[in-house]
């Protein structure tokens, strides 16, 4: 160890400004320092001062030793990946039956009973309870396994009749989008929303130091205007947005709302 890392340590550990595994490991080092000067301790003399485990100790002198000073302070960030269990086709297959009728004698659906009924139809070889309270956090799905926000409202399909001919196509939609990309075979995804266009009564204040541009909250609405999305080919994230022609509203119309 050199005298300016052994400084570094010092001053660290007198501070005490720092995560405290980084002070146990300082600690552990300034202990094991085998240069002119410096304790020079074994694992076992070592164990008795930071409070550490044995197995620490030798992994910061391993670190320290083939990796260097700042990776036996502070270990590196874990670099596996894990495989995704479910796909997008499979958290569809998932998401379906948590809002549809539990099994009889049952109140609501469980992970359990999710992840039993995943592997038995096949979209899985194993799944835990675990997987399926992610998948439906993130969707924010799930009769009775999420928390229930009642003012939330979405807008779907609904079927006259839940029969199989509706709902098999409509689980091949999800598969569309899971096929790798072809350019024989382009895909492309279609979508329309309205957006309001409104001017401002006030002039805005400009953005100081310090200080965010500030604008007031009366405006005037210049009308509506239609967005078509085309999705030309999501498998390679290309959009292209087509704005229509305003809808004439009232001249001079305020509106008080925040936005």
């Amino acid at each position: 160890m050199t005298p300016g890392e052994r400084a570094e340590l010092e001053r660290m550990t007198r501070t005490g400004k720092a995560a405290a595994a980084k002070l146990t490991h300082a600690r552990i080092l300034l202990l094991a320092d085998e240069s002119p000067g410096g304790p020079g301790r074994s694992d076992g003399q070592v164990i008795e001062a930071p409070g550490a485990s044995k197995n620490t100790i030798c992994r910061v002198r391993e670190r320290f030793v083939e990796q260097g000073f700042e990776a036996a302070l502070v270990r590196k960030p874990a670099t596996r990946v894990y495989a995704r269990k479910l796909d997008g086709r499979g958290e569809a297959f998932l998401i379906a039956p948590a809002c549809s009728d539990p099994p009889t004698g049952r109140a609501n659906w469980t992970p359990q009973l999710l992840a039993h009924r995943m592997v038995t139809l096949g979209h899985a070889d194993t799944l835990s309870d675990e997987t399926v309270r992610q998948v439906l956090k993130k969707r924010d799905q799930g009769g009775g396994l999420a928390l229930h926000q009642p003012w939330l409202k979405r807008m779907g399909c609904i079927p006259p009749e839940q029969s199989a001919e509706f709902v098999a196509p409509m689980e091949d939609v999800p598969g569309v989008y899971e096929r790798p990309y072809d350019p024989a075979y382009p895909q492309g995804c279609l979508d329309e929303t309205n957006r309001q266009s409104v001017g401002e009564v006030r002039e805005p204040l400009a953005m100081t130091p310090g200080e965010p541009q500030r604008y007031d909250s009366e405006y005037v609405r210049n009308g509506s205007a239609g967005l078509a999305l085309h999705h030309g080919e999501p498998v390679r994230r290309r959009r292209e947005e087509r704005e229509s022609a305003a809808a004439p509203r009232p001249a001079g119309s305020l509106g008080g709302t925040w936005r």
